[in-house]
């Protein structure tokens, strides 16, 4: 079932027609010229579909020359200043529901429409930090508690929404490489996977087992 399928990137490449490399040129134009704009939802589909196939180029490299490789660090550099990297982490930043609880900096987003003009604030934040990562330095994390269902408390961690940000960004880069070589049975904290994929795996494995043995 698809659930069980692997969840490591496909490390074919995808080439793109012309008419393709023309529509990102074009939309890349129409986002810097003047002043950055925020895409509409169907230019984040395209830049998301773009970013799919950068990260399923870092794969294929990994594969090929090793993580640790000079091709490899080069092309993760040119993807973090990469634009569309920038415009996905933001958008999928405000996307989770960690971006509406505020950090140390009270800073939060409120909803997608009528924060546009912060989501193109944090896109010129990441390309200023990345430029100068020597001078970027995480705020504080704020500590709330939680209450349990056993009615006792446990403590959270909320960064602030700039360095959730930057997260986002290095996680574009990094997981592509760290599912590429995960074990194919572990499903724990991994993205499309949960206990759910997990039980369904444990059933199609058992499925040829006599029926009539018990398992202890």
């Amino acid at each position: 079932s698809q659930c069980l399928g692997e969840s490591k990137p496909n490390s074919l490449r995808y080439y793109s027609t012309a008419w393709d490399v023309n529509r990102v040129k074009e939309l890349k134009r129409r986002l810097i010229s003047n002043n950055l704009i925020w895409p509409s939802s169907v230019d984040l589909t395209i830049i998301h579909n773009e970013v799919h196939k950068e990260q399923m180029e870092l794969v294929r490299l990994v594969e090929t020359f090793g993580e640790h490789s000079n091709q490899v660090m080069d092309y993760q550099v040119l993807l973090i200043n990469s634009l569309f990297f920038r415009i996905a982490a933001i958008d999928k930043l405000s996307k989770s529901s960690g971006s509406k609880k505020p950090g140390v900096d009270k800073e939060r987003i409120v909803s997608r429409k009528e924060d546009q003009l912060l989501f193109i604030e944090l896109i010129e934040w990441l390309k200023i930090q990345i430029k100068s990562p020597s001078k970027y330095t995480a705020k504080p994390i704020k500590r709330v508690w939680i209450p349990k269902s056993n009615g006792k408390l446990r403590p959270l961690g909320i960064p602030t929404l700039r360095d959730r940000a930057l997260q986002h960004l290095l996680n574009l880069i990094l997981e592509p490489i760290v599912e590429s070589k995960n074990d194919p049975h572990n499903f724990g904290f991994r993205p499309y996977r949960s206990a759910k994929h997990a039980i369904a795996s444990l059933r199609t494995n058992l499925k040829t087992i006599d029926s009539n043995k018990t398992l202890v």
